[in-house]
């Protein structure tokens, strides 16, 4: 009889195992897998889906899960999946709301959003086109799957983005001149 091995439940701590800690100023992402409609970091503890964020500010600053009862953990670095207690802020729905409306946050403008999908269509690594617009390499795996802004299309064929780069669009016209010579031959 073979018997299956069950893994040991997880702990708080183990939530540690997850999330790539680095500088006190910097994002630290939760490299577990994401759920929901909001694709957020849970992690299970005792049978309950925690916010991961949650946890690890609970954890961190020595206040209990029970005590962060209908207080809502806003980013300040308008990172989703970062878990940095110091990029946590406690407040309300309502400074939410305000967060929202003064960062422009509740969503990326539709020129970005058609900017990444064009680099990423150029194949430029994910972390570098996260870098240049400040957001995650996840939230540009996202775009790249349909799981978010999909119903941003670039077929309109338009390449007028002011956050395109340079390099980018000389790339492009040097293929356009290319094709043109091809054509001409």
């Amino acid at each position: 009889m073979s018997m299956s091995k069950r893994r040991p439940p997880n702990v708080p701590t183990d939530v540690f195992k997850y999330v790539k800690m680095g500088e006190p100023d910097k994002c630290w992402e939760w490299t577990g897998g994401l759920s929901g409609v909001d694709s957020r970091p849970y992690f299970s503890v005792d049978g309950k889906k925690l916010i991961a964020y949650r946890l690890v500010y609970s954890l961190i600053k020595g206040v209990s899960l029970d005590a962060l009862r209908g207080v809502l953990l806003r980013h300040s670095c308008d990172n989703h999946i970062c878990c940095n207690p110091s990029h946590l802020v406690e407040g309300t729905h309502q400074q939410n709301m305000d967060d929202m409306k003064e960062r422009a946050r509740h969503g990326l403008p539709t020129n970005t959003v058609k900017a990444i999908k064009r680099l990423i269509l150029k194949q430029i690594p994910y972390s570098a086109i996260g870098e240049r617009f400040g957001v995650s390499k996840s939230l540009i795996s996202e775009i790249a799957n349909g799981r978010a802004y999909a119903h941003v299309s670039i077929t309109d064929g338009r390449f007028n983005d002011p956050l395109h780069s340079e390099d980018i669009l000389e790339k492009k016209e040097n293929a356009d001149q290319g094709r043109n010579n091809q054509e001409n031959k």
